[in-house]
């Protein structure tokens, strides 16, 4: 969850969800090259730009994907 009240998730599907915490109204998805498969993280760099990022499938179809924040 990031400080401005939004909740990322993945749920295995090939997205990442991110909703309102105060609504539950998902507001954005973004697709993933494979089903997610880990709990998303999100940090904010040095210069104040914030980022979601989250583990994709398994194996040799694997991969570790982030999203920046728009106006962030």
């Amino acid at each position: 969850m990031t400080r401005g009240g939004l909740v990322f998730l993945g749920g295995g599907e090939p997205y990442l969800y991110g909703f309102d915490k105060a609504t539950g109204a998902e507001l954005w998805r973004g697709a993933t090259p494979y089903p997610t498969s880990a709990n998303p993280m999100t940090y904010r760099t040095r210069s104040g730009r914030q980022f979601v990022l989250i583990a994709t499938g398994g194996g040799t179809d694997a991969a570790l994907v982030a999203f920046a924040r728009s106006g962030s």
